[in-house]
């Protein structure tokens, strides 16, 4: 009796055992399929290029999607580490720059971006793409270990990634990027001033709509917190005898004309700072192109023609910089 309770027993339990494979390997299976998907991204092409190219990298571009969406490494003449995201700051920017310091040995020029924004904003633990940073990069914003779940993008955000893994193209992480994790093409919707004259009400609306409280926001302590970490990362490249660039890159007529008078001059009294500083530069470029509409993919971001046109005017900055560097050396 007992032994044919057992079988029993056994035969129910592989059952059971079967029934729960059955189910729960086709849901591994897809949850593997979509996590090595969405893994290719404009991160994965960024960190791969620098660890390809780590020994011959000669600029290093950080910051928010300003420079992201700015700079397209591919018209510069000098191996570059695109380390610009969407979302950025400048705590962000510190990390990345202390890990890529010690891992690129020939790097002549680290970019910084300082725009409008830059100073006002933070990123702390809680913030939304601090596992993007952790996977791909393996740096630590979250002031302890970094939680077992964000190893694995899937399990941090379901619903963001099968929606990515779904319908790529529909957003700039997981849309068309070249080798530099630049964004080079993406749905026409995006581009807000397609079609639209500069001048017109039109332009005005669309862009009130999307500047609506958009950096605005003024933060002593941010204020204060920023300043401390860009003065430590200009101190370590100039001890690097890296040369530091200052940069806000384009913008148009409608984000400019919505910028806070005070907050622009806190901006520019941490530049003044620096104005005299050997190897260090301050270029600013938020009104070169701001009535050329055509450039832009809203108020605050060149789209990849604009980009094309600003990056060709940068490298050229940077080759004159470089040959004066070199021949001011020379003298010496």
């Amino acid at each position: 009796m007992n032994n044919n309770l057992f079988i029993f027993n056994f035969n129910a339990m592989k059952k059971f055992l079967f029934r729960a494979i059955s189910f729960f390997f086709p849901v591994a299976l897809l949850f593997v399929i979509v996590e090595l998907t969405v893994r290719n991204n404009t991160f994965k092409a960024k960190a791969d290029y620098i660890k390809k190219n780590k020994e011959n990298i000669e600029v290093m571009i950080l910051g928010s999607s300003h420079n992201w969406r700015a700079v397209n490494p591919k018209y510069l003449s000098f191996k570059t580490a695109p380390l610009a995201h969407g979302g950025s700051a400048i705590n962000i920017d510190l990390i990345l720059m202390e890990k890529y310091l010690e891992l690129i040995p020939n790097l002549k020029f680290v970019i910084l971006e300082l725009g409008y924004h830059n100073l006002e904003d933070y990123r702390d633990r809680n913030w939304n793409k601090n596992h993007l940073f952790h996977i791909y990069y393996g740096i630590n914003n979250y002031d302890k270990q970094p939680p077992l779940i964000d190893n694995f993008l899937l399990a941090v955000n379901p619903r963001q990634y099968i929606k990515r893994f779904i319908l790529p193209i529909k957003n700039q992480q997981f849309g068309r990027y070249n080798e530099y994790g630049f964004i080079t093409d993406g749905p026409k919707s995006d581009n807000m001033f397609e079609g639209v004259m500069y001048d017109s009400l039109q332009i005005k609306r669309l862009a009130n709509n999307y500047l609506e409280n958009k950096h605005k926001r003024v933060s002593d302590q941010y204020y204060l917190e920023n300043t401390m970490k860009l003065k430590k990362m200009v101190t370590q490249c100039l001890k690097n005898n890296i040369s530091v660039i200052f940069l806000s890159p384009p913008k148009h007529y409608t984000y400019n004309d919505e910028m806070l008078f005070d907050k622009l001059g806190r901006k520019d009294k941490f530049l003044q700072s620096y104005h005299n500083y050997e190897n260090v530069y301050i270029w600013n470029f938020e009104e070169t192109y701001e009535y050329q509409s055509e450039m832009f993919l809203d108020p605050d971001h060149l789209n990849p023609k604009g980009a094309k046109i600003f990056s060709i005017k940068l490298d050229s900055l940077l080759c004159d910089l470089l040959n004066t560097n070199s021949h001011q050396r020379l003298k010496r």
